[in-house]
């Protein structure tokens, strides 16, 4: 009798779990039709390049389907493209659920900005895993708590003497480690082992006026180039300017490999 009865008990169970899924899957539905429908009303005032029905403006932009990188040739050409068909704002949809609204105007900008609506939960919690719930995720009293106790520390007074460091970073870099610096690898900018004086005066800078820097010669050619490296190398002597007082000696001399 037990046995008899068990393949029929397994095959209710499993029309109840079928009929759950359907039930969670059209209540999912309703849900994404529903916000959708709260995006579009959103952004319905500010025009937009034709969208497709099912993948939005992914087939005109190829970069978007990989992971918001611009990897496909002409996809950069298609967001000048848009920025000049729409010199102000236009929307952008991934698929038929995800819109944004690419703004280009700063009068524009500064009034969504300043709004203080919650952060948007599709682009901000790919971010919780890795940082967890920091300043960048953060919205409401406790976004502001934290950013009051951070705006002193970034106050412009307080980072005006870093722009020279940067400006001698940048210069570094387009003229292939010149350095500016003494036989120690301190900086000319400041006498604390940890940031500039605001009182010192800026680096003597070589003048770059009427020559090409390696960027421009590359730019000549007329070939696309690569310039991670040089950026990130630029970064990390700016980070150690900054944070030790002193430059990364080894800026100019590289190894060419994946981590030099």
């Amino acid at each position: 009798m037990v046995t008899a009865l068990l393949p029929l008990s397994i095959s209710r169970l499993g029309l109840w779990a079928f009929g759950l899924i359907l039930v969670l899957g059209f209540l999912k539905l309703i849900r994404l039709l529903l916000r959708r429908q709260m995006l579009a009303r959103a952004i319905d005032s500010f025009p937009g390049p034709p969208t497709h029905w099912l993948f939005g403006h992914a087939l005109e932009w190829p970069g978007l389907l990989l992971s918001f990188q611009i990897q496909q040739t002409g996809s950069l050409d298609k967001v000048v493209s848009w920025t000049h068909q729409f010199p102000y704002a236009h929307q952008l949809w991934v698929g038929p659920f995800l819109g944004f609204l690419n703004i280009y105007e700063p009068d524009y900008a500064k009034a969504v900005y300043g709004r203080g609506d919650p952060k948007a939960p599709d682009v901000y919690d790919f971010f919780l895993q890795w940082i967890g719930k920091g300043l960048l995720v953060l919205h409401g009293p406790k976004w502001y708590q934290h950013r009051k106790l951070l705006t002193p520390g970034f106050h412009y007074d307080v980072l005006k003497p870093y722009v020279a460091l940067f400006a001698e970073s940048t210069h570094v870099m387009l003229q292939d480690g010149s350095h500016t610096r003494d036989e120690g690898g301190r900086t000319g900018c400041g006498s604390s082992p940890h940031a500039p004086s605001p009182a010192a005066p800026p680096p003597i800078l070589p003048s770059i006026s009427g020559l090409q820097d390696k960027w421009e010669e590359k730019a000549l050619k007329n070939k696309s180039f690569d310039i991670f490296s040089d950026v990130g190398h630029m970064a990390l002597d700016s980070l150690m300017k900054c944070t030790f007082g002193k430059g990364n000696v080894g800026l100019s001399h590289r190894s060419g490999g994946p981590y030099g």
